[in-house]
């Protein structure tokens, strides 16, 4: 008898059959969330603290304004592809935020010849035509309408007579950090303009204020419903701000321990990123004394270092995080090293402590992320967190390597769905299920060996996806014990994370002489 989808006719029916649960494990999706300001003035009915899906950058520019600090993040994040991506806009803070501003002061002899200005603006590029005898006005008026004309950009400008004012879109530190720059048609390093005309530029200044970014953690839910979305990839606008920093580690959960989004209840960690393109060794210094403070509990944001870009550093540390959304969808146990960040621009080669392995060495062991040029194009290198606490050594820290976090994240996720499955839901607990023989009550009988036996598949699982290093040490250490009052299962799991290959260390051995092919080769 078949009871088929068009059935109609009333009837109750039941029947039973032997199954076999499957245990297997699958690539979590990942998922972003970008907390940043919103442009007030316009979006005057938009929630802030309110999270909502985004599905490309123009989708976030229409919702909160081209330019906006989200605006631009949402570019940086989705330019290595399309990832599940939320949005949560903040209110800039307190009723009058400060805002940077810029200014770009244009002159001209009597004997200006056509050409073009290229002006980089946080690292893109505006192009303006001069024509030949152009005044300092008419410059500044051809550069005012350039900018404004190209709603993407990150700031407004206001010509007078040739000084061209640039104001920040987004109030707070955010527009101190976008940068100003002539240069010409590849890149923003060497100084070309057209013959006759000068620009005095004064970098962008004056933005203060960083929002209070605890109500919008908050908003990802709060108690054992934390990051109840399993968001993994958490982008700001708000840089290096401690207090920023130290909110977002203390949400996900500070230090070595179970709290946050590291609760036994929750397990649905995230990491963080913030970005730095400060010049040379004093950068370096710099950075290491600012991740040393971060040292002992941060386990979940991350610097990541380009010397000297024009860019914007949060729209950098973007970037990177969006390009672990779409690796990590696929390969979560693969690192970042060797991947290009689109649109980056590299400093100068003075400036760039990322092209010394030495330093680069220094840097990673200090806690800190890095990248490297090679002709003209930013490559990632080791991407990792600020933990390195003094209690744990360097080779055992698991928390350091931030595409570890990624597999934790898999590995969280698949055992709370197998154990949350329909196997393990309303099971009573026996000492042998052998010895029950009533078909029915054997469909949710469960004793200790059926939790090893999903242990061990799990194991197998997460070998046969490349998650964890081996089995066989996992196997032979893990260990399950029955709850007191029969409530439950204690279960302990080691596991080794697979490696993140980055150093070929090769000694290659040549001598001129003959003799040892006249012995034969030995």
């Amino acid at each position: 008898m078949i009871i088929s989808p068009s059935s109609l006719a009333a009837g109750n029916f039941v029947g039973l059959q032997n199954e076999q649960y499957a245990v297997s494990a699958g690539v979590l999706a990942q998922k972003n969330i970008i907390i940043g300001t919103f442009d007030e003035a316009t979006f005057t009915l938009l929630a802030p603290n309110v999270p909502f899906r985004v599905y490309s950058p123009e989708d976030v520019g229409g919702k909160t304004g081209f330019g906006s600090m989200l605006h631009r993040l949402a570019k940086a994040v989705f330019k290595p592809g399309s990832a599940e991506t939320w949005v949560i806009p903040q209110l800039e803070g307190g009723s009058d935020p400060a805002i940077a501003a810029g200014v770009l002061n244009f002159s001209a002899s009597a004997l200006v010849k056509a050409g073009t200005i290229y002006l980089y603006i946080a690292g893109d590029l505006v192009r303006v035509t001069v024509a030949d005898a152009d005044s300092g006005t008419v410059i500044g008026e051809a550069v005012e309408q350039a900018i404004n004309d190209n709603d993407d950009l990150p700031v407004i400008a206001l010509n007078a007579a040739g000084v061209v004012a640039i104001t920040s879109k987004s109030g707070g530190d955010w527009g101190n950090d976008i940068s100003l720059l002539i240069g010409n048609e590849n890149n923003p390093d060497t100084v070309l303009l057209p013959s006759g005309v000068a620009c005095t530029i004064t970098a962008m200044t004056g933005g203060a204020g960083v929002p209070d970014i605890q109500d919008a953690l908050d908003a990802l839910g709060t108690g054992d419903a934390q990051n109840e979305d399993f968001f993994t990839n958490l982008i700001h606008g708000y840089g290096d701000d401690t207090a920023t920093l130290n909110a977002i580690s203390t949400y996900n959960g500070a230090g070595n321990s179970f709290v946050g989004n590291y609760k036994k209840e929750v397990a649905r960690p995230f990491r963080s990123l913030c970005g730095n393109v400060a010049k040379g060794s004093a950068g370096l210094n710099a950075a290491l004394a600012f991740a040393e403070l971060r040292r002992e509990t941060d386990r979940t944001n991350g610097m990541i270092c380009v010397p000297g870009s024009p860019n914007h550093p949060a729209e950098i540390a973007a970037q990177v995080l969006g390009d672990a959304a779409i690796l990590h969808s696929t390969y979560p146990q693969v690192g970042q090293i060797d991947r290009p960040l689109d649109g980056v621009w590299p400093g100068l080669k003075a400036d760039r402590w990322t092209n010394d392995f030495d330093s680069r060495d220094i840097a990673v062991k200090g806690g800190l992320a890095t990248t490297i040029v090679r002709s003209g194009t930013v490559y990632m290198q080791n991407i990792d967190t600020f933990f390195r606490p003094v209690s744990i050594s360097a080779s055992s820290n698991y928390f350091r390597q931030m595409k570890n976090i990624s597999i934790a994240q898999n590995v969280l996720a698949n055992w709370k769905q197998n154990f949350s499955g329909l196997k393990w839901t309303g099971i009573f607990i026996c000492e042998d299920i052998t010895a029950i023989v009533d078909a029915t009550a054997k469909l949710k009988a469960r004793d200790v060996k059926t939790v090893m036996d999903d242990v061990i598949a799990l194991i197998d699982a997460f070998v046969g996806l490349g998650w964890i290093y081996q089995g066989t040490w996992s196997k032979s250490k893990f260990t399950v014990s029955l709850r007191a009052g029969l409530t439950g299962f204690n279960i302990y799991c080691p596991l080794i994370p697979s490696g993140e290959g980055g150093i070929f260390n090769t000694t290659i051995g040549m001598d001129t002489s003959i003799a040892i092919l006249l012995q034969g080769g030995n």
